[in-house]
C-alpha cells in the first residue's frame, strides 16, 4: 500500500544560509556541509564544541553561521567596534595574525618532518625533502631564532620518522639551524629573492654535511654525495621556484 504521507512531508522547513565564496572557503573545513539541515561539525576540540553549542542554544541563527561570525571572522577578518580602545584593537589584530603564523609554522613543520618518510622502505639519501624550504621560509619571515629552531627540530624529526637517525644527524641539524638563523639577515642585507636564498641555504647545508662523507675517503660515500647534491639541488630549486614566494607572501600577511 502506498504511503499516504511520504516521509519527506514531515521534514521541517529549512532555509540554508547563503555564504559568499570567501565565507565558504573559511567555513567548509569545519563542517560536513553548509546547505543541509543535518550536518556534523569537524571540530575536534571538545572545549570549542561546548562553547559553540552553548552560544547557539541562546541564538536563533544556524550553528554554522555563528561559528563563522563569532569564532572564525574575529581571527581572519577582525572588525573594530566602537567600544574597542586602541590597545584592544591592536590585540585583536595581532591575535589573528599570531594564530595564522602558528598554524603556518605547524603545517610546514609537519610536512617537512614527514617529507623523508620514504626512507623507511627505500634506503637512499634523503635528497627529496622539504626541510630546507620550511627552514628558509620561517627564518626569513619570523627571524633567526624561529628559523634555527625550525631547521634543527624538523631535521631531527624527519630522521627519527624515517628511521635514519645516526651520528651524522648532528651535522645535518647544525647546518639547517645555521641556514635558518642567517636567512633573514642575508635576504634583508643583500636584497635576495627567496629562490636565491634557498640555494644559499643548500650551499651551507652541503658544505657542512657532505664534507664528512668526502673526508671519509670511501668511494661509495662520495658517489652518494654526488647523487644527493644533484637531486637535492634540483628538487629544492623547483620547490622554491613554485612555492617559495607564495609561502613567504602568506607568512607576511
Amino acid at each position: 500500500m502506498p504511503e499516504k504521507y511520504p516521509t519527506e512531508s514531515f521534514a521541517p522547513i529549512f532555509l540554508p544560509d547563503e555564504y559568499t565564496e570567501e565565507q565558504q572557503k573559511n567555513l567548509a573545513p569545519f563542517f560536513t556541509n553548509l546547505d543541509k539541515s543535518v550536518y556534523v561539525p569537524l571540530i575536534l576540540a571538545p572545549e570549542l564544541i561546548g562553547a559553540l553549542c552553548s552560544r547557539t542554544s541562546r541564538a536563533a541563527e544556524d550553528l554554522r553561521l555563528i561559528y563563522l561570525r563569532e569564532f572564525v571572522n574575529p581571527f581572519i577578518n577582525p572588525v573594530r567596534e566602537e567600544k574597542d580602545t586602541d590597545l584592544l584593537w591592536e590585540e585583536k589584530v595581532s591575535y589573528g595574525k599570531n594564530l595564522k603564523d602558528i598554524i603556518l609554522v605547524a603545517v610546514l613543520g609537519i610536512v617537512a618532518s614527514y617529507s623523508t618518510v620514504y626512507k623507511r622502505t627505500i634506503r637512499v639519501p634523503s635528497a627529496v625533502e622539504l626541510v630546507t624550504l620550511g627552514t628558509v621560509i620561517t627564518g626569513v619571515a619570523y627571524g633567526p631564532v624561529v628559523g634555527a629552531l625550525f631547521g634543527i627540530i624538523t631535521t631531527f624529526a624527519s630522521e627519527i620518522i624515517s628511521s635514519g637517525i645516526d651520528v651524522f644527524t648532528l651535522f645535518y641539524a647544525t647546518s639547517r639551524g645555521l641556514s635558518g638563523a642567517l636567512s633573514q639577515f642575508l635576504v634583508v642585507t643583500f636584497s635576495l629573492n627567496i629562490v636565491l636564498m634557498g640555494m644559499i641555504a643548500l650551499v651551507i647545508f652541503h658544505a657542512i654535511s657532505d664534507a664528512i662523507y668526502i673526508l671519509s675517503g670511501d668511494v661509495e660515500a662520495k658517489l652518494k654525495v654526488v647523487y644527493f647534491l644533484v637531486v637535492n639541488t634540483l628538487f629544492n630549486f623547483l620547490m622554491f621556484s613554485l612555492f617559495g614566494s607564495l609561502l613567504l607572501g602568506f607568512a607576511r600577511l
